[in-house]
């Protein structure tokens, strides 16, 4: 039977490749909450909405 070895740590560094993964969660964060954008009045807000951030 073949035996699969699973690299964690793809980076040769444990913080790194934890960095790296947790990348996307980061921006996608960032993107609903803090980013801040116009509304069509003008207005600024922060957020934009869900499936914005998510494309």
């Amino acid at each position: 039977m073949l035996k699969y070895y699973q690299n964690y740590d793809p980076l040769g560094n444990v913080f790194l490749s934890t960095l790296m993964a947790a990348l996307p969660i980061i921006v996608l964060l960032y993107l609903l909450a803090l980013h801040p954008h116009k509304t069509k009045d003008g207005h600024k807000e922060l957020g934009i909405f869900a499936p914005y951030a998510a494309i």
